[in-house]
Protein backbone atom coordinates (compact mmCIF):
# COMPACT_ATOMS: atom_id res chain seq x y z
CA UNK A 1 0.00 0.00 0.00
CA UNK A 2 1.20 3.46 -1.30
CA UNK A 3 1.24 6.49 0.81
CA UNK A 4 -1.16 7.96 -1.42
CA UNK A 5 -3.39 4.81 -1.55
CA UNK A 6 -5.48 5.12 1.73
CA UNK A 7 -7.47 2.79 3.60
CA UNK A 8 -10.98 4.01 3.61
CA UNK A 9 -11.79 5.88 6.59
CA UNK A 10 -14.08 4.08 9.20
CA UNK A 11 -14.99 6.79 10.94
CA UNK A 12 -16.34 8.77 7.68
CA UNK A 13 -18.74 5.56 6.19
CA UNK A 14 -20.30 5.48 10.08
CA UNK A 15 -22.61 7.79 11.53
CA UNK A 16 -21.20 10.86 13.55
CA UNK A 17 -20.86 10.40 16.53
CA UNK A 18 -22.15 11.37 19.65
CA UNK A 19 -21.07 13.37 23.02
CA UNK A 20 -21.97 11.99 26.25
CA UNK A 21 -24.51 14.97 26.79
CA UNK A 22 -26.05 14.23 23.07
CA UNK A 23 -26.61 11.03 24.19
CA UNK A 24 -28.77 11.55 27.40
CA UNK A 25 -30.68 14.77 25.73
CA UNK A 26 -31.58 11.90 23.11
CA UNK A 27 -33.14 10.30 26.06
CA UNK A 28 -35.08 13.27 27.13
CA UNK A 29 -38.39 14.11 24.98
CA UNK A 30 -39.68 17.56 23.95
CA UNK A 31 -40.93 19.52 27.07
CA UNK A 32 -42.89 21.58 25.55
CA UNK A 33 -45.77 19.97 24.65
CA UNK A 34 -46.22 18.90 27.86
CA UNK A 35 -46.48 22.15 29.35
CA UNK A 36 -48.92 22.90 26.76
CA UNK A 37 -51.04 20.48 27.88
CA UNK A 38 -50.21 21.38 31.35
CA UNK A 39 -51.33 25.06 30.65
CA UNK A 40 -54.20 24.19 28.88
CA UNK A 41 -55.65 22.30 32.04
CA UNK A 42 -54.59 24.77 34.16
CA UNK A 43 -56.13 27.24 32.41
CA UNK A 44 -59.29 25.50 31.87
CA UNK A 45 -59.59 25.19 35.89
CA UNK A 46 -59.01 28.55 36.33
CA UNK A 47 -61.50 29.79 34.14
CA UNK A 48 -64.62 27.30 35.49
CA UNK A 49 -63.30 28.13 39.38
CA UNK A 50 -63.68 31.71 38.02
CA UNK A 51 -66.87 31.45 36.54
CA UNK A 52 -68.77 29.77 39.62
CA UNK A 53 -66.78 32.36 42.08
CA UNK A 54 -68.76 34.97 39.73
CA UNK A 55 -71.84 33.06 39.68
CA UNK A 56 -71.52 32.94 43.35
CA UNK A 57 -71.14 36.60 44.25
CA UNK A 58 -73.63 37.84 41.41
CA UNK A 59 -76.14 35.36 43.16
CA UNK A 60 -76.91 33.08 40.60
CA UNK A 61 -75.78 30.13 43.10
CA UNK A 62 -78.03 30.58 45.90
CA UNK A 63 -80.80 28.61 44.06
CA UNK A 64 -78.50 25.99 44.03
CA UNK A 65 -77.98 26.23 47.45
CA UNK A 66 -81.06 26.62 48.62
CA UNK A 67 -81.43 23.50 47.14
CA UNK A 68 -78.78 21.81 48.95
CA UNK A 69 -80.13 22.91 52.20
CA UNK A 70 -83.87 22.05 51.52
CA UNK A 71 -82.69 18.83 50.95
CA UNK A 72 -80.70 18.67 54.42
CA UNK A 73 -83.80 20.71 56.17
CA UNK A 74 -86.41 17.93 54.95
CA UNK A 75 -84.36 15.13 56.71
CA UNK A 76 -84.02 16.81 59.59
CA UNK A 77 -87.69 17.78 59.64
CA UNK A 78 -88.69 14.08 59.20
CA UNK A 79 -86.66 13.29 62.33
CA UNK A 80 -88.34 16.34 64.10
CA UNK A 81 -92.37 15.28 63.20
CA UNK A 82 -91.42 11.63 64.34
CA UNK A 83 -90.09 12.97 67.42
CA UNK A 84 -93.38 15.24 67.70
CA UNK A 85 -95.41 12.32 66.59
CA UNK A 86 -94.55 10.74 69.67
CA UNK A 87 -95.43 13.52 71.80
CA UNK A 88 -98.54 14.12 70.73
CA UNK A 89 -99.80 10.82 71.49
CA UNK A 90 -99.28 11.30 75.24
CA UNK A 91 -102.22 12.95 75.61
CA UNK A 92 -104.99 15.09 74.08
CA UNK A 93 -103.46 18.50 72.65
CA UNK A 94 -105.14 21.76 73.46
CA UNK A 95 -105.22 24.42 70.70
CA UNK A 96 -104.95 27.80 71.59
CA UNK A 97 -104.78 30.77 68.99
CA UNK A 98 -102.42 33.38 68.88
CA UNK A 99 -103.33 36.88 67.26
CA UNK A 100 -103.06 37.38 63.74
CA UNK A 101 -99.48 38.78 63.00
CA UNK A 102 -98.94 40.83 59.57
CA UNK A 103 -94.91 42.25 59.16
CA UNK A 104 -93.14 44.02 56.40
CA UNK A 105 -90.61 41.42 55.21
CA UNK A 106 -87.20 42.40 55.29
CA UNK A 107 -86.72 44.14 52.26
CA UNK A 108 -84.47 43.07 49.10
CA UNK A 109 -84.78 44.70 45.64
CA UNK A 110 -87.50 47.51 44.91
CA UNK A 111 -90.82 46.39 45.93
CA UNK A 112 -92.37 46.00 49.73
CA UNK A 113 -93.45 42.33 51.14
CA UNK A 114 -95.84 41.65 53.18
CA UNK A 115 -96.54 38.40 55.56
CA UNK A 116 -99.87 37.34 57.06
CA UNK A 117 -99.68 34.69 59.79
CA UNK A 118 -102.63 33.00 61.85
CA UNK A 119 -101.08 30.60 64.23
CA UNK A 120 -102.39 28.25 66.68
CA UNK A 121 -100.02 26.76 69.95
CA UNK A 122 -100.66 22.64 70.41
CA UNK A 123 -100.69 23.00 74.14
CA UNK A 124 -100.03 20.03 76.71
CA UNK A 125 -102.78 20.50 78.99
CA UNK A 126 -105.43 23.10 80.04
CA UNK A 127 -103.50 24.19 82.71
CA UNK A 128 -100.74 26.04 80.10
CA UNK A 129 -103.43 28.38 79.00
CA UNK A 130 -102.89 30.42 82.14
CA UNK A 131 -99.45 30.99 81.15
CA UNK A 132 -99.79 31.54 77.67
CA UNK A 133 -101.99 34.24 78.05
CA UNK A 134 -100.29 35.51 80.78
CA UNK A 135 -96.87 35.87 78.18
CA UNK A 136 -98.40 36.75 75.24
CA UNK A 137 -96.72 40.29 74.47
CA UNK A 138 -93.33 38.15 75.49
CA UNK A 139 -94.14 35.88 72.54
CA UNK A 140 -95.78 38.45 69.88
CA UNK A 141 -92.40 40.52 70.05
CA UNK A 142 -90.31 37.36 69.87
CA UNK A 143 -92.97 36.38 66.92
CA UNK A 144 -92.68 39.86 65.01
CA UNK A 145 -89.03 40.33 65.19
CA UNK A 146 -88.56 36.65 63.98
CA UNK A 147 -91.28 37.01 60.56
CA UNK A 148 -89.80 40.64 60.04
CA UNK A 149 -86.14 39.23 59.33
CA UNK A 150 -87.90 36.81 56.68
CA UNK A 151 -87.14 37.22 53.55
CA UNK A 152 -89.40 36.53 50.31
CA UNK A 153 -86.37 33.90 49.68
CA UNK A 154 -86.69 32.27 52.99
CA UNK A 155 -90.44 30.96 52.87
CA UNK A 156 -89.68 29.33 49.16
CA UNK A 157 -90.90 25.73 49.35
CA UNK A 158 -92.22 23.00 51.85
CA UNK A 159 -88.69 22.46 53.27
CA UNK A 160 -89.09 26.79 54.09
CA UNK A 161 -92.12 26.76 55.72
CA UNK A 162 -90.76 23.66 57.64
CA UNK A 163 -88.08 25.58 58.91
CA UNK A 164 -90.20 28.91 59.75
CA UNK A 165 -92.38 26.58 61.80
CA UNK A 166 -89.21 25.26 64.19
CA UNK A 167 -87.87 28.90 64.28
CA UNK A 168 -91.58 29.83 66.05
CA UNK A 169 -91.50 26.65 67.60
CA UNK A 170 -88.63 27.67 69.73
CA UNK A 171 -88.87 31.40 70.12
CA UNK A 172 -92.71 30.73 71.48
CA UNK A 173 -91.16 27.62 73.47
CA UNK A 174 -88.37 29.87 74.95
CA UNK A 175 -90.97 32.20 75.96
CA UNK A 176 -93.11 30.53 77.73
CA UNK A 177 -91.04 28.30 79.63
CA UNK A 178 -91.43 25.65 81.35
CA UNK A 179 -94.70 25.48 79.98
CA UNK A 180 -94.57 22.74 77.21
CA UNK A 181 -95.48 23.83 73.94
CA UNK A 182 -96.07 20.60 71.41
CA UNK A 183 -96.31 22.42 67.99
CA UNK A 184 -96.98 25.22 65.86
CA UNK A 185 -99.89 25.27 63.59
CA UNK A 186 -100.15 27.68 60.67
CA UNK A 187 -103.90 28.25 60.28
CA UNK A 188 -103.49 30.66 57.70
CA UNK A 189 -99.66 31.94 56.12
CA UNK A 190 -99.86 34.80 52.72
CA UNK A 191 -97.05 36.00 51.39
CA UNK A 192 -97.64 39.22 49.28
Amino acid sequence: MSDTETEPDVEEDAPSRFSAQDIIDMGKEDPEPKSKARLFILGGLVLIVGLIGGAYVLGFMDSALALLSDDQAVAEGSAAESSSEVEVAKGPAIYFELPDFLVNMSKQGRGRSFLKVKLSLELADSSSIARVEMMMPRIQDKVQLYLRDMRMEDLQGTAAIHRLRLGLLDRVKNSVEPTPVRDVLFRELIIQ
